[in-house]
């Protein structure tokens, strides 16, 4: 049962801001709720305001923009993943996003969750985290002292953690377009968290090897982590190379960056055995489109 709270609707990010700054603990930021709820109603959190950011429309939208000689797809923090799947810039510029939000949790929490309260939570057991990882994603936040990117490298210090000061509100997620790669994701889930899940982005020049590599888990670790040395021993590979499609391979070279613990969504062990398996769904997917490919996605 949920305690009395008063909601507040501030109508500009500004005045968002400044009242939460006034409130401090006593308050937090509301968008779709699908966490946020559950862990006031269960005791985890309470609070005796709540800050509703669905009426400012900073925050919402999704474009194609250019910057700094980059083509970036910029999603606001309060489209929710039904949104996302749906939207035909997404699916057109990074099929495996729209492909990605498709799948999470169930009709709920994708017609109610949004993709910036999925960040700023920073569920552990989370599908967004590991695919925007891996695409090299910037996170827009606002807060007392202006705006500022956050590479999303960056942006997880451990479960439920993130670098968000106190009164920052996630504006929005800006991912690169990089001419000549592709990015899938795949993912392991009995129940709505996933178990385990991986991304990549994979580039080519000349459809016949992989020239570099970004790869990232969630659900294994504590957070979303990109996993370096399976970077560094996929490049250079030739797109049918057989080690590609070798979970133990993949599990073995994920290894050094795992830091899988054991919960009701599997053990450790059974963890970095999915692993390799998700990565060498992942790679199948990529080496055979990038192997097909006729055209960039640019």
């Amino acid at each position: 049962m949920l305690r009395p709270f008063e909601m507040h609707r501030p109508a500009t990010l500004e005045e968002a801001v400044r009242l939460h700054s006034h409130l401090g603990d006593s308050a937090a930021y509301y968008a779709g709720g699908t966490e946020l709820l559950l862990a006031i109603k269960e005791g985890i959190a309470q609070y005796d305001h709540l800050i509703d950011l669905k009426g400012i429309t900073a925050l919402r939208g999704i474009e194609r923009l250019a910057r700094g000689g980059r083509t970036l797809l910029r999603v606001g923090a309060l489209m929710c993943h039904a949104e996302v799947a749906a939207d035909s810039s997404v699916r057109a510029s990074l099929p495996a996003l729209a492909e990605m939000a498709q799948e999470i949790g169930n009709v709920r929490v994708r017609n109610a969750g949004t993709i910036g309260g999925n960040l700023a939570f920073a569920e552990p057991h989370s599908d967004v985290g590991a695919l925007l990882l891996a695409l090299g994603a910037e996170i827009e936040a606002m807060g007392e002292n202006g705006a500022r990117r956050i590479p999303a490298e960056e942006f997880w210090l451990g479960p439920f953690e993130t670098v968000l000061a106190p009164h920052e509100i996630a504006v929005a997620v800006e991912i690169p377009l990089e001419p000549g790669a592709r990015a899938a994701y795949a993912k392991f889930a009995l129940r709505e968290f996933p178990t385990a899940g991986i991304g990549a982005l994979f580039h080519t020049a000349d459809r016949s090897r992989i020239d570099w590599a970004k790869i990232a888990v969630g659900a294994v670790n504590g957070m979303p982590t990109r996993l370096r040395q399976a970077e560094q021993w996929v490049r250079g590979m030739d797109l049918a190379d057989p080690r590609l499609t070798d979970p133990e391979a993949w599990s073995e070279a994920a290894g050094p960056f795992l830091e899988p613990f054991d919960d009701i969504y599997g053990s450790a062990d059974y963890k970095v055995h999915l692993v390799g398996v998700l990565a060498v769904r992942v790679a199948s997917t990529l080496c055979a489109q990038l192997g097909a490919a006729d055209k960039e996605v640019s």
